[in-house]
This record gives C-alpha cells, structure tokens and sequence, in this order.
C-alpha cells in the first residue's frame, strides 16, 4: 500500500483482524459441526456445538472491533479508517444476524421444532455461515494482511 493511501495512519495491525478470523471460522466449523450431530440424533452435543458457535462469533466480532478501536483509529480523519471501520462493521453486523439465527435454531431445538427430520432451519443456517465465513475471510484477511504488504 503506497503511503499516500493510508496517510501514514497505522492500520489495525495483524493481531486483532486474524484473531477475530480464526474465532469466525471456529464458529463455522461449530456449526457445521452442529448440523452433523443433528443429523446424527445427539441433539444434546447438537446444542452445545450452537452454544459453541454463538459464543465464538460474539467474540469474533469483539475482536474485529478491537483491533479498529484499541488503535484509535478515527473514520472521520482519513478515508483510510473509514474505510477498515466500514469493512469491520459490515462483517460485524453480519456476524449479529449471524447470531441471532444461532439462537432461533436453539430455541427451536428447545421447543422440539428442531429434528433430526425437520431441520431445514439448521441447514439454512449453516448455508448463511458459509456466506459469512467468507466475509470474514475477505474482510480480515484484507484489513489485517494488506496493509502489511509494504
């Protein structure tokens, strides 16, 4: 990245964007996981796989935040921080969605609406997380990778 870009404002480092990508694809692999157990019939592990991966994005998502936040980065300075404000958040209010299916599957999985038959909502929200966990890819690899390339 060319300095003028950036205008010497330090990005978000690597740390903080590649921690919040490892917990998003852990989350990914949780609901995979998830699914696999449902169709297996052990709905208790089926749960705590959706707990697992609720828990893993809510800490993602911090942690995308972080990394933005603990630097100050201020959007209103420079297009530069706007910018990477404007890819964590994307990636974070998905991240939200995200979470809130989690939470509809185990609630449903509570209410007994949730079967190793019926359970077309799991594989709904298991096609969102591939969705999301290539946002994340791309979004982190591009706001924590990137700027290192100079």
């Amino acid at each position: 990245i060319h300095d003028d870009f950036t205008a010497g404002i330090t990005g978000p480092g690597m740390l903080w964007p590649m921690v919040a990508l490892a917990l998003f694809v852990l989350a990914w692999g949780q609901m995979l996981l998830a699914r696999h157990l449902n169709a297996r019939g052990a709905v208790g592990w089926m749960r705590l796989a959706l707990f697992a991966a609720l828990v893993l994005t809510a800490c993602g998502a911090l942690a995308g935040l972080h990394g933005p936040w603990s630097l100050g980065m201020d959007p209103t300075r420079h297009v530069y921080p706007a910018i990477v404000w404007v890819l964590v958040l994307w990636t974070a209010i998905h991240a939200a969605v995200g979470m809130i299916m989690q939470l509809y599957c185990l609630a449903r999985s509570f209410a007994g609406r949730l079967t190793t038959r019926y359970d077309m909502d799991l594989h709904n929200v298991v096609l969102y997380w591939h969705f999301m966990v290539v946002t994340a890819l791309s979004t982190f690899a591009v706001v924590g990778l990137f700027p290192e390339m100079r």
